[in-house]
């Protein structure tokens, strides 16, 4: 995913004022790609981000069997419809997606399957997706941000960035 221009300009202002001594010695040195790979891996402190796309296969080996055992018809009817409707995949991004798992494991006898989808809908995120994350979530395991921008960012781009 290409970054806009407001995204450069805000990577910019943080690659210049980075206080990481990897990144201002990569920047005397014009090492845009050492900058890059720093800015590509996990943020430290971690910091959680909502996954985009978590996919049928995942979303189906986090529920617990005999938490469908213990369904309703209604809940059991739902979980259909959520299959046959999001066959790509759950945007755990959407919060209308949460909620719907949400709501079908909310009884005290589906909590391992809600707890367990819960953690699956969010992963760490990178240096580069936290500084451009969004949303209410502050990046915490219990509260996680929005991605606005995932995967990683080109030498390339760290130019685009510092030229901008």
């Amino acid at each position: 995913m290409a970054l806009t221009t407001a995204q450069l300009t805000t990577l910019k202002a943080d690659i210049q004022g980075n206080a990481n001594q990897t990144v201002i010695d990569a920047l005397a040195a014009g090492a845009h790609n050492t900058i890059a790979a720093w800015y590509n891996q996990l943020a430290s402190p971690d910091f959680y981000m909502y996954r985009s796309l978590v996919p049928l296969d995942e979303v189906s080996a986090a529920i617990e069997l005999d938490d469908v055992a213990n369904m309703t018809t209604g809940d059991n009817d739902k979980l259909k419809t959520i299959y046959a409707v999001r066959q790509s995949g759950v945007f755990a991004s959407k919060a209308s997606d949460r909620v719907g798992f949400d709501d079908i494991f909310s009884s005290a006898a589906g909590d391992d399957s809600q707890q367990a989808l819960a953690a699956l809908w969010r992963r760490q995120a990178t240096e580069i997706e936290k500084l451009l994350a969004g949303g209410a979530g502050v990046g915490t395991i219990g509260d996680p941000a929005d991605a606005v921008f995932e995967g990683n960012i080109s030498s390339g781009e760290i130019t685009s960035a510092l030229n901008s």
